[in-house]
């Protein structure tokens, strides 16, 4: 059981000053907590989103608190680069079905937040051993589609995979010119960087094609998050901006208490039933933007004040 300590307010108010100074002690503390409770030594075999999340959670424990370890475990500053180590690509599939970008998007997050930590080896891992080979150069309208046999369907890939493999793309890009200086991998010349900016900014005039289907919620928002963070291109950090902006905008004008209930959406069976493991108001995975508009916001009890858990429902 992780020590529910790291999850205590350190807000002295529910103000949004309070929420955005405190944001980095409650962004370590959750950090902490969620490792505390997935030791580093079960990691191994095939990268996927739950294996490299655990990763994540760890390294930034570690550059929070170099002597952060679970108990009775190898301090996580040197642990997590030996459990990324362990990691392999499997057969290294990307798109829906295949769901190998589901991890890809942690390791990139991995590799431009925690360089320092994870040394020359840990980023040679990532870069050589688990980014699959067909993940530079430009934009393929071939990902756009999905075929499925014996009986041929050809239908559009979801939007949540394209900017999964697409924003891992510009990001590998980005480190492939670094080492090489090709032009395959010059995100302007290649014209990823267009494509990138045409299909945040239809994201932004549109909204999202799967804006209802919660459990996939995630899955958009973390490449965003990524392109906002390590995207060196000005025009894509901002369309991704803009992006995030939109959709914590929505989620404020649209939600109670951190409650909202769409009219409609994917994955109707018993859907407001407690024991639905999707339901609306009960389930952690529900609706998946809860946690991210808490984490930017703070959590704040009914009358105001901070709480380090989800408000009783």
């Amino acid at each position: 059981m992780a020590n529910p300590e790291f999850l205590v307010p350190v807000a002295l108010d529910g103000s949004p000053a309070q929420a955005f100074a405190s944001h980095r002690a409650r962004a370590n503390g959750i950090a902490k907590f969620y490792a505390e409770s997935r030791p580093l030594s079960g990691i191994n075999g095939e990268a996927d989103e739950n294996r490299t999340m655990t990763i994540l959670a760890h390294l930034h424990a570690a550059s929070s608190d170099p002597d952060f370890a679970v108990p009775g475990e190898e301090r996580s500053l040197t642990a997590a680069t030996k459990a990324l180590l362990r990691l392999n690509m499997g057969d290294g599939e990307v798109g829906t079905n295949k769901d190998y970008d589901m991890a890809l998007k942690g390791l990139m997050t991995m590799l431009y937040r925690y360089p320092a930590l994870l040394g020359a080896e840990g980023v040679s891992h990532i870069l050589n051993n688990l980014v699959p080979s067909g993940i530079t150069g430009g934009h393929s309208e071939d990902i756009e589609w999905i075929s499925d046999v014996p009986i041929v369907v050809v239908y559009p890939e979801t939007e949540n995979h394209l900017l999964m493999i697409e924003s891992t793309r510009y990001l590998v890009n980005q480190k492939r010119f670094d080492e090489q200086q090709d032009g395959r991998f010059n995100n302007v010349a290649n014209g990823l960087t267009r494509w990138l900016l045409g299909y945040m900014q239809t994201l932004a005039r549109h909204d999202f094609l799967e804006f209802n289907s919660r459990p996939y919620q995630r899955f958009a928002l973390h490449p965003i998050f990524n392109l906002h963070e390590f995207a060196r291109d000005a025009s894509i950090r901002l369309a991704a901006q803009h992006v995030l902006d939109y959709v914590m905008m929505k989620y404020a004008v649209t939600s109670s208490r951190l409650r909202r209930v769409a009219p409609f959406r994917r994955l109707q069976h018993r859907i407001d039933h407690q024991a639905n493991e999707r339901n609306f108001h009960f389930a952690g995975s529900g609706d998946q933007v809860t946690q991210m508009f808490a984490a930017y916001t703070g959590l704040i009890d009914p009358i105001g004040n901070p709480e380090p858990l989800h408000p009783a429902l």
